[in-house]
């Protein structure tokens, strides 16, 4: 089977970057927008309260972060992102960037023996973990940056000349600019120049102080194609995959996506229909405590069919597999069983249950070991050995084995 399928165009949200000089306008033009595109407003101002200026024009909700590390602005993206907010705006991403580098001189120095290459190893993931914030946040983002400015002799109409301040690259990480869809330079004038469009409809254009307007028209472009999954679509998916105790991993690997706000509403539904039928046809709600048993044997048993059957390999994805828990070891009982006198028959080991599997998969869980990797585990082991390369103790597995 192909791994290519036809492209379609699916709804989409809005990652923007607003960058210029001081003065050029970025919070208000940044409010203006966002109230085009629609739903409640959350503001991260790292400007020293400068975003409440415009509180009397805009409807908005504001955190002022003092705190301007990386961790500080993901925990905030992620707090607006859970409360539901349609639009964000990060006003300004160039403070993440100024806080970093004064992070990465002090390891540099600390640590590195003044190795500041070296120091980076550190700072860069520190720095992805930030631009994965944002392009996961489920909502619009506005991001404003600073730019670095110099000043320039321009001639006037009457022939005399005069210095203008004018915006260079903005301050911020190198390449940042491709982390978004959408980039507009913002002049001392207010006139916005787009340098990235992937909307197709206003590359190259200059507009002059962009506003609610452009932010419909943004939104039209944004909100045509298939629909996506809605929040309350998303939040049955989670509830029915861990009262099914399917790892979902794998069923959004078919699908081509790595999260469920990635799903079409219709690829939702046929999943919600897959899930609720996995509860029906299982009259024992610890058999599906394995996915690797619990999940689909055949292409037609899966909501979707585009790439090839579930990979001997799952990728660790993130997943709504219920929190992991400590193991629950039986007491220890009160009679000891003797065993057999000799002339007797010993019986063949019954099979473990599958009560046993689903404890040592909670371990495996804990470890970090992949579905795959379990079951290859599960299968070529005895349960003694199994409890062993999980980290058991053997008196661990032998309550286990007893209570199970």
């Amino acid at each position: 089977m192909s791994i290519f399928k036809k492209a379609t165009k699916k709804e989409s949200k809005l990652r923007g970057a607003f960058f210029g000089p001081s003065g050029s306008g970025k919070t208000f033009t940044a409010l203006r927008v966002a109230t085009g595109l629609g739903g409640p407003i959350a503001f991260i101002d790292t400007e020293r309260g400068s975003a409440s200026l415009y509180a009397s024009k805009f409807e908005f909700d504001v955190c002022e972060l003092v705190d301007r590390t990386i961790s500080s602005y993901v925990s905030t993206i992620k707090a607006a992102g859970g409360a539901g907010y349609n639009v964000l705006i990060i006003d300004s991403l160039s403070h993440a960037w100024q806080e970093l580098l004064r992070e990465i001189d002090h390891l540099a120095k600390t640590k590195f023996r003044g190795n500041t290459w070296s120091a980076w190893s550190e700072g860069t993931p520190k720095q992805r973990m930030l631009v994965d914030a944002i392009l996961t946040f489920p909502g619009h983002v506005i991001a404003t940056m600073r730019s670095k400015t110099e000043w320039v002799q321009e001639q006037t109409s009457s022939g005399k000349t005069k210095p203008v301040m004018v915006g260079m690259a903005p301050e911020q990480g190198k390449g940042i600019e491709y982390e978004f869809t959408f980039l507009l330079e913002l002049s001392v004038d207010h006139v916005g120049t787009v340098l990235k469009d992937r909307t197709g409809e206003f590359q190259d254009k200059i507009i002059t102080k962009p506003g609610e307007e452009f932010g419909q028209a943004l939104l039209a472009w944004l909100a045509e194609g298939a629909s996506m999954a809605t929040p309350e679509q998303q939040e049955t998916l989670i509830d029915l995959s861990i009262k099914a105790k399917v790892n979902i991993a794998p069923v959004l690997q078919k699908a081509n996506v790595t999260t469920l706000a990635s799903l079409t509403e219709e690829e939702a539904s046929k999943t919600i229909t897959w899930l609720e039928g996995k509860l029906e046809s299982s009259p024992d709600p610890a058999a599906a405590a394995f996915p690797y048993e619990a999940l689909p044997k055949d292409e037609e048993d899966f909501p979707f069919d585009r790439t090839d059957p579930t990979p001997d390999v799952v990728p660790q994805l993130p997943s709504p597999a219920p929190p992991n828990e400590p193991l629950t070891l039986a007491p220890e009982p009160q009679e000891v069983a003797q065993p057999p006198s000799e002339g007797h028959d010993c019986p063949d080991d019954p099979e473990p249950s599958v009560a046993v599997r689903a404890i040592f998969w909670k371990a495996a869980q804990e470890i970090g070991m992949s579905v795959s990797a379990f079951g290859k585990c599960w299968r070529e082991n005895e349960p003694l050995v199994v409890g062993e390369k999980l980290g058991l103790s053997p008196e661990e597995i032998d309550a286990i084995m007893i209570g199970a």
